[in-house]
């Protein structure tokens, strides 16, 4: 079974916990594709098996057939009326500088899932008259659902890797004519440190990725905790918990016992503001106490140097008794 490579361990596992919620899933389609519009709806996202599988170089010891099998992050069916969109979502917490070949391979795999699906049902009901039908078992009128693929990136510095095929292809001594017939492939990646609209989402997905955006700087997350009013007083625990994880500060877990709000979810407002106030007061009590020792040893040090020059003051006086 191959393995997945994006995030491992506690961001990995919250964040697939965060997005199996479909309300949330829903949402971050329709803030980030649709710019806040409610396209999609939470009630018409249908489950979908996350393994793609492909063409292995070598073979399996057992069987003789080549194949490999990997896992999408997540991946769900948006149903329109009779029709179908399968979205997907790959979480990375740094750059992957190969993601448009990463994006294009499982896209490519889901696709040729989907046709084998098709390809098996003409097999089973036997359906198929021409010629051209039988060479791809796919008739004229069959149709795959398209996939889109959006990379929801929660790293700290900028995406500075490639967001189209082109841009990691070699096109030295490659005539400028051939380039036409290249496919660019694009990829869509949504910076979650740097992404601006967050009121386009209607879920606590506003409030997670707000979050993040803030945790680095103690003095913009105050002010950003001070303006959100009541928007974090009930916070889901899982959101906290991706918060934590993906900000690697376990502090933001708050005590259930001690944060639980009347609804049922975190006061993370009041716990955050207790964090902070907690830090401040750890942090005068470190500078005092670095201050004590820097005052401690700069006194030392005055004691030497007057040592010193008492000594040689002492030793001139004394020389020049003797010498009378």
């Amino acid at each position: 079974m191959g393995k997945r490579c994006t995030f491992i361990g506690k961001e990995d596992i919250s964040l697939v916990r965060y997005f199996d919620d479909d309300s949330r899933y829903a949402d971050l389609m329709n803030g980030f594709i649709f710019h806040g519009r409610q396209v999609v709806s939470a009630n018409a996202l249908k489950e979908v098996d996350s393994r793609v599988t492909g063409v292995w170089e070598m073979p399996d010891e057992k069987t003789g057939k080549k194949f490999t099998q990997r896992y999408r992050d997540l991946v769900r069916k948006t149903v329109f009326g009779v029709n179908c969109v399968i979205f997907a979502i790959a979480n990375q917490a740094n750059v992957h500088y190969a993601m448009p070949i990463r994006i294009m391979s499982e896209d490519v795999k889901e696709y040729d899932k989907q046709l084998r699906k098709i390809q098996k049902r003409h097999k089973d009901s036997k359906d198929l008259k021409t010629e051209s039908e039988f060479l791809g078992n796919f008739s004229a009128e069959d149709k795959v659902p398209a996939v889109i693929s959006i990379v929801v990136y929660y790293g700290k510095e900028p995406w500075d890797g490639a967001r189209d095929l082109y841009e990691i292809l070699d096109f030295t001594n490659i005539p400028e004519e051939m380039r036409l017939f290249i496919n660019h492939y694009p990829i869509h990646v949504l910076e979650v440190r740097r992404f601006e609209n967050t009121e386009w989402f209607q879920t606590d997905l506003r409030e997670v990725f707000e979050v993040i955006q803030h945790a680095e700087n103690k003095k913009m997350l105050k002010d950003f905790v001070e303006s959100c009013g009541e928007r974090l007083d009930d916070l889901a625990e899982d959101a906290c918990e991706v918060i934590a994880a993906i900000t690697k500060t376990p502090e933001f877990v708050f005590s259930k016992a001690k944060y639980r709000s009347e609804k049922g979810g975190i006061k993370m407002c009041q716990g955050m503001r207790d964090w902070l106030a907690e830090e401040r007061a750890l942090g005068h009590q470190e500078g005092h106490e670095e201050g004590r020792k820097e005052g401690h040893e700069e006194g030392r040090k005055e004691g030497h140097e007057e040592g010193r020059k008492e000594g040689h003051e002492e030793g001139r006086k004394e020389g020049h008794e003797e010498g009378r």
